[in-house]
């Protein structure tokens, strides 16, 4: 199962490449618009880190919005939930209140099927093609709305030991 759904999104992921790629051969025509496969996308790419049941990883998040600045954190997971997390400029521990509200790479998932099931007026993404887990997510519930986008930032992701 987890061989087939990862095979399953880098199969769609080279599709839509290869879609926008030969859409742009058209002497002027405009690109192939892909957008009503992302919440299939969505849903594969899902699937194939759901699979992975991982009990054990840490990854840096980064978060764009307009609320409190603050820098990358370094988020450990344990059994599905943050473990632990530091700023990694200043390696000190987030606040206890910040620990709580920090989500786990399942979490991202579930923030996307939340933007999808309020039709966000935009909803963009980018799986991982090796685990499937989104490397970035970036919401815009209402383009007439200023302010309220949201987009987080995957990287530096490790599978730990249990």
């Amino acid at each position: 199962m987890q061989h087939t759904a990862r095979h399953h999104l880098l199969h769609l992921v080279a599709s839509l490449l290869a879609a926008n790629l030969l859409s742009g051969c058209g002497g002027g025509e405009a690109p192939l618009v892909v957008e009503p496969l992302a919440p299939h996308t969505f849903s594969v790419a899902r699937q194939a880190w759901t699979s992975l049941a991982l009990p054990a990883y840490r990854f840096t998040l980064a978060t764009a919005c307009f609320c409190i600045t603050e820098s990358e954190i370094e988020v450990t997971v344990r059994d599905g939930k943050v473990s632990s997390a530091v700023y990694v400029d200043t390696r000190t521990s987030v606040s206890p209140e910040r620990l709580l509200a920090l989500p786990t790479l399942t979490v991202l998932f579930d923030i996307g099927n939340d933007a999808y099931a309020r039709h966000a007026a935009e909803v963009r993404f980018a799986p991982n093609a090796r685990y499937g887990f989104l490397e970035s997510i970036y919401i815009d519930y209402d383009v007439q709305m200023a302010d309220e986008e949201r987009g987080y930032q995957v990287s530096g992701f490790t599978v730990l030991t249990p």
